[in-house]
């Protein structure tokens, strides 16, 4: 059992406790279910929220020592931030929490030691949300639980490579469609690429994502802006819609208590970002994440 609490210094709170049971079984040739239930019972200064009952299940076989795949269902919930729930301009405390179904499928095939694949897939259903409705006439909005069956669906698939006793590489691609408001947050389709090499005292590694399909291409129209105005398409909610970030970062233990490192973050110093006011602002009312970065460090332990 778990209990967990946060208050603000006006007194107002929202606890939590739950209890959960989970047990495993592993019956017949290479089958593997995990089953489990859990109990949430939270509670805000203002309302009780309903308490919730959620199931999870996961079944896996196991064809070969080389290939396995499991099938699974859990429900999923999640409460209120204490940001909804309280904040002056747009709280509301009278929230209940999230809650819906989420469903998946996987399959794991190990080619050769050095070769691995993995694949998902799965679908999500919203029992009720909790969304961001805008204020009349300009006026702050707040808050609200939803009660539309929203539907996303993603796929994903990695294909993990060691070449030799140095190199090693991932490689990854997803894709997601959703009906839920994101605010143009998650992107359609995701790339990723790493490669890291190791020999001796030194590792070296670069690491890769590619985002596609995010709402934005830094195109502002020259109309005022209004209320009903800001949906508008033309008011991007990004800087741009698809773009690339390069990290590279080099490691040199030099004892066995000492590692040193020195990153670059943002390699090609591409201009993005991934927090946005452009809904309730103005076109280009976005945060740009950090340009080019260089950290140098120690890491010492004993």
């Amino acid at each position: 059992s778990t209990y967990e609490e946060a208050k603000c210094e006006s007194g107002k709170y929202i606890k939590n406790q739950s209890i959960f049971l989970q047990d495993n079984w592993k019956f017949g040739k290479g089958w593997d279910l995990t089953a489990g239930i859990r109990l949430d019972d939270a509670k805000t200064s203002r309302v009780d929220i309903d308490k919730n009952w959620s199931k999870s299940i996961n079944l896996g076989y196991e064809f070969n020592k080389n290939t396995n795949a499991y099938v699974g269902y859990n429900d999923y919930f999640y409460l209120p931030t204490m940001g909804q729930l309280y904040n002056t301009s747009y709280g509301n405390d009278s929230l209940d929490a999230a809650k819906g179904k989420n469903y998946e499928i996987g399959l794991n095939h190990k080619f050769t030691d050095r070769d691995v694949v993995s694949a998902h897939y799965f679908y999500r259903k919203s029992d009720k949300g909790i969304d961001y409705t805008g204020g009349m006439f300009g006026g702050p909005g707040e808050y609200i639980n939803t009660y539309e069956n929203l539907k996303s669906h993603g796929f994903d698939i990695q294909y993990d490579k060691t070449f030799d006793g140095h190199w090693h590489a991932k490689l990854g691609w997803s894709m997601l469609t959703s009906d839920e408001e994101n605010g143009g947050y998650l992107p359609k389709q995701q790339y990723t690429l790493g490669v890291d090499y190791t020999a001796n005292k030194w590792n070296v590694g670069l690491d890769v994502k590619g985002y596609v399909g995010r709402n934005g291409d830094g195109v502002m129209g020259s109309d005022p802006v209004t209320w009903a105005s800001r949906w508008v398409d033309k008011y991007d909610m990004f800087p741009t819609s698809k773009y690339m970030v390069v990290d590279l970062g080099v490691n040199y233990k030099a004892t066995k208590n000492i590692k040193v490192y020195a990153k670059v973050n943002n390699l090609l110093d591409k201009y993005y970002g991934e927090q946005t006011n452009v809904a309730f602002g103005n076109p280009g009312d976005w945060c740009a994440m950090k340009g080019r970065t260089f950290i140098v460090g120690m890491n010492f332990s004993f």
